[in-house]
């Protein structure tokens, strides 16, 4: 569409562009400020706790940045001696192959950090020089890092869904909708909270379909989408069925636009696959390796092995990491699912309904999956990744209640507002108080499967007794 183009008339004077361009800046600046705002809103909150909620499943990502901001490559050979235990033995989620020592996590989520933490490498340089020299100061500062750029990345992913959401549904449902995400699931209480997979995985997702749903689009836009689809399956190979989602989007445009979005989409593909292979011989990378310590771990056999029913029935339900239970608000968005299927104007939501296509395919691998509970995490770690996607359908069912009588509409609002306060409630918990110690007492958890299913004894119960930890820090610089 050319610039000169005329859009409207007026009095009988034609409208170009550029005065229509003139007319809508207000509108856009608002629209970029409120953007803004909930950026810096859910920043504050995922840093207002001062301390790093991880594990051993997020110290490659967190140290990967810095290996690159020291100009190192992706391997983690400079934390040798950090890594390395007395007999000289490295920890499980990373191994020497090839002459390096490389991450069996990919190292998707530590390149999508890459650009926070380096700035913050370099600042740190020159208020304490040194800070890397020894074990303690280098990994008190190390996830210091990690959780700064884990909740920018969240936030800045919280900042998408609302900016991607309020044109579609409008203001109220797309509140409703940013706050369920942002605040009223694992984004705010795992993914911000450390170099987890699901915060990159969800900002790649986030930029892909804002990328492919703008207005302005070209062979450039059309690359940058296809890398950023490519990287959310670099992140989390799990995360496969979101990918093919969007893809099926790109299948309905222009040729153009698959085109080129199929051909760094490929590229991306074909350089981490050729990673996985060339250090560890297997397609899913250090998966491979990871996967055969299920069964000393977790006590599982095979990492397909959970009975389907079994493993819905855990994921959705169970009081340790049922999505519905620390989740409910999802459960009423179903709502959204059947107001997006039912209308026509399949232009309009095509998007939205390829990304509902990969829900039941989640809910199956996550399922089948024999450590389906996401081992030593809070709540549902695992769902995660998918919280665009069910925020987009809590947004199209508080938009569709405007289609009821006032008694329906107002009963249907007040449960999604008070499920909204439950979920919100439980992840606050998690920010202050976990870990606590439910998971290692009575029994370990990962291995005593009914602890998983027990309604009085659970992360919450066991972080509302035991109080809230102390901060780790009082500031980030």
């Amino acid at each position: 569409m050319t610039q000169d183009l005329t859009l409207s008339i007026k009095n009988g004077l034609p409208i170009t562009a550029d005065e229509q361009a003139a007319r809508n800046f207000p509108v856009l600046r608002e629209h970029w400020i409120s953007t803004l705002l909930v950026f810096v809103v859910c920043l504050v909150f995922y840093l207002a706790n001062g301390r790093h909620i991880g594990s051993g499943d997020c110290v490659p990502a967190t140290y990967l940045p810095i290996a690159l901001a020291r100009g190192d490559g992706p391997w983690l050979d400079r934390f040798r001696p950090f890594l390395e235990s007395p007999t000289g033995q490295l920890p499980g989620y990373c191994e020497l192959s090839r002459g390096h020592i490389v991450s069996r996590y990919p190292i998707g989520p530590g390149l999508i950090l890459a650009p926070v933490v380096i700035p913050h490498v370099l600042i740190w340089d020159r208020l304490q020089p040194g800070w890397d020299q020894t074990p303690e100061s280098f990994q008190l500062t190390a996830r210091r890092m990690a959780k700064l750029a884990s909740a920018t990345l969240a936030a800045i992913g919280g900042a998408m869904i609302w900016r991607w959401l309020r044109p579609k549904f409008g203001t109220s449902a797309a509140s409703l909708a940013t706050v369920s995400a942002a605040f009223g699931s694992d984004l705010w209480s795992v993914a911000s909270q450390a170099a987890w997979q699901h915060g990159p995985a969800v900002f790649c997702l986030m930029a892909s379909i804002l990328i492919l749903e703008s207005n302005k689009r070209s062979r450039t836009r059309a690359a940058l989408a296809g890398s950023f689809t490519a990287m959310i399956v670099a992140c989390r190979p799990v995360d496969l069925p979101i990918a093919i989602a969007v893809w099926l989007y790109v299948l309905h445009q222009d040729s153009s636009t698959h085109r080129w979005f199929a051909i760094t989409a490929s590229v991306v593909a074909l350089m981490w696959s050729g990673w996985n292979l060339y250090f560890f011989d297997h397609m899913t990378g250090g998966y491979s390796e990871i996967e055969k310590m299920h069964g000393w771990a977790h006590g599982v056999k095979g990492s397909w092995s959970t009975p389907l029913t079994t493993g819905i029935a855990g994921s959705l339900f169970s009081p340790s990491h049922g999505l519905l239970i620390y989740c409910p608000w999802v459960l009423l968005s179903g709502f959204g699912l059947w107001s997006i299927w039912k209308h026509r104007q399949t232009d309009h939501l095509l998007m939205l309904r390829m990304l509902t296509l990969c829900l039941l395919p989640t809910l199956i691998m996550l399922s089948k999956y024999s450590c389906w509970w996401g081992g030593h995490c809070f709540g549902p770690r695992f769902w995660i990744d998918t919280t665009p996607i069910l925020a987009m359908l809590a947004a199209a069912a508080w938009q569709w209640a405007e289609s009821l009588n006032f008694r329906a509409r107002s009963g249907l609002r007040c449960l999604f507002l008070v499920a909204l306060v439950w979920s919100a409630g439980l992840q606050s918990v998690a920010v202050w108080s976990y870990p606590t110690s439910w998971h290692s007492s009575p029994t370990n958890a990962d291995k005593d499967h009914k602890r998983l299913w027990d309604w009085h004894d659970n992360e919450v119960t066991r972080g509302l007794h035991e109080g809230s930890h102390r901060p780790q820090w009082s500031g980030w610089f």
